[in-house]
């Protein structure tokens, strides 16, 4: 089950060459070569979702890590 929302870009960013959503109070900026499936987990580093390469049709999964440079040594 998908719970990311779409959102519009802010107006600085042109062209749209991204998808915008927003999960789980994270914002998420995906490549337009992806398409979203599905939620698979959050925790304290940050979000993993699933998705479709639109070019090779392969499903990977993606993590969206939040603040990862305010530690160093999460950052390396």
């Amino acid at each position: 089950m998908l719970l990311a929302t779409l959102v519009e870009p802010h107006e600085r960013i042109k062209p749209k060459v991204k998808h915008y959503y927003t999960m789980w109070k994270t914002s998420l900026d995906i490549d337009m070569k992806y398409s979203l499936m599905e939620q698979i987990c959050r925790g304290s580093y940050g979000v993993v979702f699933s998705a479709i390469n639109k070019e090779t049709n392969d499903k990977v999964a993606m993590k969206k890590i939040s603040n990862v440079f305010d530690n160093l040594i999460d950052s390396l």
